[in-house]
Formats: structure tokens, sequence, C-alpha cells
């Protein structure tokens, strides 16, 4: 599960989240709905840990983030593939190689590579310039070559930040169906102004307004799962959060939470 619990963040003056509690379970879909400047991509880099909360805490499965020690940080997002607002693809690579990027960080076989990555450029009509670089395309074909790179190879979590802008009605339809086809066991977790996704993608609506998340009751079964196993094999002691005693402040051992963890 993912959680965000009691999280305030601000940038100078400017508060972006107060307060903000909020849980994702496992396989389940949200949008997350506001306004240009409401936190939509703040809430997207905090689950990244790319950012650290002022105050409170954002959770998987129970560890605090900020508990994951920054060498292990690259194995916890790999399990992640993510759509960015705005930001560019890598310049000195092909359309095909921008796909192939989080397969090869997550030690994806080349044989299966090349196999994700041609089904992919098909999918979103992208075949005919999978050797062109970023420079070349439109906003358009920018924004369905990021939406193919976070789709590809079925990641645990998707986090899409405004995954439709810049598309016409033809290109808008393609991508949404790609993403519904993804829909199935995986978490997936939408930022957009577009309230319309709620219902097209058949998702949880969470409201993001003047800093605080306003959520809908759930009407859907809630999932039977309650972890994303995210960290599972490889054994890491992470230092267990606690408030010490003044009897276990004399205390010599540390306490430890032992944490597992598997790269794909």
């Amino acid at each position: 599960m993912l959680a965000l619990k009691n999280v305030s963040m601000s940038y100078g003056k400017h508060e972006v989240l107060k307060d903000a509690s909020l849980s994702i379970r496992p396989e389940e879909s949200v949008c997350i709905i506001g306004n240009a400047d409401s936190g939509k991509t703040t809430l997207l880099r905090l689950f990244l840990r790319d950012i650290a909360p002022l105050s409170g805490s954002v959770e998987a499965d129970g560890v605090d983030l900020k508990s994951i020690p920054d060498h292990i940080l690259p194995l916890y997002r790999r399990r992640f593939g993510v759509k960015f607002q705005g930001r560019e693809l890598l310049a000195d690579r092909t359309i095909a190689e921008n796909i192939a990027l989080p397969l090869e960080i997550r030690g994806t076989p080349q044989k299966e590579i090349r196999h994700i990555v041609k089904n992919s450029l098909k999918q979103f009509g992208l075949i005919s310039m999978r050797k062109s670089f970023p420079h070349t395309l439109t906003k358009q074909q920018r924004t369905l070559v990021s939406l193919a790179r976070a789709l590809a190879g079925s990641p645990m979590i998707l986090l899409l930040d405004e995954p439709l802008e810049d598309l016409d009605n033809e290109h808008r339809s393609l991508a949404l169906s790609a993403i519904q086809n993804c829909l199935k066991n995986i978490t997936t977790i939408v930022f957009s102004r577009e309230a319309s996704l709620v219902s097209e993608l058949q998702a949880r609506f969470v409201r993001l307004e003047n800093g605080r998340v306003q959520e809908e009751e759930r009407t859907e079964s809630p999932s039977p799962l309650s972890s994303h196993n995210i960290f599972t094999r490889f054994t890491i002691p992470f230092i267990k959060d606690r408030e010490e005693t003044e009897t276990e402040k004399t205390l010599p051992v540390k306490k430890v939470r032992v944490v597992a963890i598997h790269s794909q």
C-alpha cells in the first residue's frame, strides 16, 4: 500500500500540501484531479522519494521512504513506470532507445527488450520513427513516446502526470486505450486537470484543492491485497523510527527493522 500520512509541503511561503493523507491499495486505479500548481507533481515526486515532506510521512508497504538508504533507492524506483509532465526525453537516444531505457535499468534481457519496444512502437503508431531523435518530434509525438516508455514492461506501479496532454482526439483515444489495457494487476495513479479521466478509467476520484486531499467514498470492492510486495528478496536493514525512552538511550544496540527488496 502507498500512503501519505499527514504530509505538509511548501516552497518558500507557498504551502502546496496541508496535512494531506491518502492511501492507495495494490492494483487500484486512482485519478488525482487538480488545477495547475495544485500540488499534483509534488505528490508524484513524494511517491518516488525525489523530495521529502516537511512533515508527516510517505510510506510504501508500511516503510517510511525516508528510511530507505540512498544506495537502495534505485531498486525501489525500478518498481515504477513514470510519465512526467513536460519532462524531455533523452536527446542523445532514439525513440526506441528512450522506450528501452527503463527496461535496461530493470535488467530485462535484451531479447525481451527488443520485443517489448517493438510492440510499444506499434501500439502508439511510432514504428516508422523508431530511429528518430526527440528533437525531430512534435509535442504530440513526444507525449506518446513518454507514455510508451512509462508503460513498457508492465511496471508494478504507474505514475502518470497529465498523460494525455497535447494529444488530438485520435491520439488521445489511442493513448487512453493503452492505459486502460495496463490497468489489470497494476497500481495506476493519474495526475491530471481532466476530471473526465475518472469515468474513462473507472478510477477512484481524489481531488487536490488548496493543498488538501478530498476523497470520494470508494464504491468498488477493496483489493484483497494489503501489500505491493515492493520490498522482497534482498535483505536490507532499516533503522526503525522510534521515540527513545530514557532507558533506551542508555542501550548500545539499535533496534532495526528488516525489510527485503528485489530488483526486476
